[in-house]
């Protein structure tokens, strides 16, 4: 891999209206390039981002490479693509490709055929250090920029180049631009994929049946073909993968409530689905609540935000019940998704209780680094979300941030 380039960034002071970063040392504020953005969005990238480079790169260069991606991924949500491009720019692993490959599928999106392309070359040229299966991953970022744009010759010949385990995630790729003549080959492959017995070629298999109903506005033949391959990977894959892709496949179902009667009905089976697979796992709790979040959000779509809320403060509760038993680096990821869902569904004093339990949590280890990473992802979650901290949130974000020091 290349060494790091050093950019010159434009910096800026704290916008007007925002108290200044105090006690959070080192913090170099990046002008936001999406006019939309919110001051206080800006402040909380930035801290994030200062909380993850002070993580030393030696010994700790893949964690710290693993939230600079957080927060690079959490700018381009925010569509501050400019603040995306420099923290990729300061990333020292393969995951700078990565970034720079959703910069190139969002820059195709945009129409920006120019900037794609940059971005293209951007992720593919970072050197001998990155192995085989990390470039393998950049390659299907890359092939996704690509399909976007219509160029599905150069999709084929980067599927050509990657492992079996990323293949898939390319043939998904051209799922995503399928016509309807081209759905029974896509499908075979697809069947051949799951009798494989491979776990990467299963998992890649679904995916690949969601962007097929995506594209195809599947009718109910082509549904129970999709249907007959999920029931036949349900127990092939980790049982994490298989709900996250069902969850996707009701999405595409919900999204078709406005246009197709029987689209609430076969979501709310798959959520019946979902569910049941969740309760045949006795899961670490840890584990458990970001799968409830997700529930939550699709029975919010399906019944209504009150249903959706009552699944998730179940969740929350059993949560509660076991924290003791979670090691205090797991907290924080379990409760930032729980947070983002009830802010989602409209519950946002419960949502900034939640974000609180968070901070807290991830503020316990004795160790710097563990706090950092806690600290960088809550910053880019809350700014996501589009929550303006109040004072007594911001100082105590930034006491943190002071607080990061040896040990790490």
């Amino acid at each position: 891999m290349t060494t790091l380039i050093a950019l010159a960034l434009l910096l800026t002071l704290a916008p007007q209206g925002e108290p200044a970063a105090t006690g959070a040392p080192g913090t170099r504020a990046i002008a936001s390039s999406n006019p939309s953005l919110a001051p206080h969005q800006s402040r909380l990238l930035d801290l994030g981002r200062d909380a993850a480079e002070a993580i030393p790169v030696d010994p700790h260069e893949r964690d710290r490479a693993r939230v600079q991606e957080v927060v690079a991924r959490a700018a381009i949500t925010l569509g501050d693509l400019k603040r995306a491009e420099r923290c990729a720019g300061e990333i020292t692993t393969w995951r700078r490709g990565a970034v720079y490959g959703e910069l190139a599928a969002v820059y195709a999106e945009r129409g920006d055929r120019a900037e794609a392309e940059r971005f293209m070359r951007l992720a593919q040229d970072l050197g001998p250090r990155v192995l085989d299966w990390q470039r393998d991953r950049i390659r299907v970022g890359v092939a996704r920029a690509q399909a976007i744009l219509g160029e599905a010759e150069r999709v084929r010949e980067l599927e050509a180049l990657v492992s079996d385990a990323e293949r898939g995630k390319i043939t998904a790729v051209r799922a995503a631009k399928a016509t309807p003549e081209q759905f029974a080959a896509i499908l075979e492959d697809v069947r051949r994929s799951t009798a494989s017995g491979s776990l990467d070629a299963t998992a890649n298999a679904l995916e690949t049946c969601i962007e097929l109903a995506k594209a195809l506005d599947a009718d109910e033949a082509r549904w129970s073909e999709i249907d007959a391959v999920f029931a036949a990977a349900n127990g092939k894959v980790a049982r994490e993968l298989y709900i996250g892709a069902l969850l996707r496949l009701a999405d595409v179902r919900l999204d078709d409530v406005a246009a197709h009667a029987t689209a609430r009905e076969k979501a709310g089976a798959l959520l019946a689905q979902v569910k049941s697979v969740r309760d045949q796992v006795r899961w670490a709790a840890e584990s458990e609540l970001p799968i409830t979040a997700s529930i939550a959000r699709r029975v919010a779509r399906a019944d209504g935000n009150d249903a959706g809320i009552s699944e998730l403060e179940r969740g929350i509760a059993a949560f509660k019940s076991n924290e003791e038993r979670v090691a205090n680096v797991f907290r924080g990821q379990a409760l930032r998704p729980a947070a983002e869902a009830l802010l989602a569904l409209g519950a946002r004093d419960r949502a900034l209780e939640v974000y609180r339990w968070a901070i807290e949590s991830g503020a316990l280890n004795p160790n710097a680094r563990p706090r950092a990473e806690d600290l960088a992802e809550t910053c880019a979650s809350i700014a996501v979300a589009g929550i303006d901290p109040d004072e007594a949130m911001w100082g105590r974000l930034n006491a943190i941030r002071a607080g990061l020091v040896d040990p790490w």
